[in-house]
């Protein structure tokens, strides 16, 4: 934690599952707000482009308004959503989380966790 700067830092073991909206109900729960969250990943050359599903491990990250382009070594993605970000941020994207690309993954047979991302440049 770095209270100075308003940020926190979490590294996780390796091979435990991590449900992101419970990092940010325990961060609540500890009378602070979250006002941004984002994701460090590892890529491998993926090629996205704006509404691109990505799946990773039990969860599906829907990149939204992103440009075409390919993700190299380590990329911080930015979590879109009520729980990641302040409400009035939140308003700038609601309109492009509405027909979500991963829908169909998200709500099949074998569901998973359904994540809006970009990427701040």
């Amino acid at each position: 934690m770095d209270l100075n700067k308003h940020i926190a830092e979490v590294n996780f073991k390796s091979g435990k599952e991590i449900v992101l909206e419970m990092l940010a109900q325990k961060v609540i729960d500890a009378g602070f707000s979250v006002r941004s969250m984002d994701v460090l990943f590892d890529f491998n050359n993926l090629s996205i482009i704006n509404n691109y599903c990505y799946e990773f491990d039990k969860s599906l990250f829907n990149f939204i308004g992103v440009k075409e382009q390919t993700l190299k070594n380590s990329v911080s993605i930015h979590l879109i959503g009520q729980n990641y970000m302040s409400k009035s941020e939140f308003k700038k994207w609601k309109k492009l989380i509405t027909n979500p690309a991963c829908n169909a993954f998200a709500n099949g047979p074998f569901s998973k966790k359904l994540y809006f991302v970009t990427i701040q440049e």
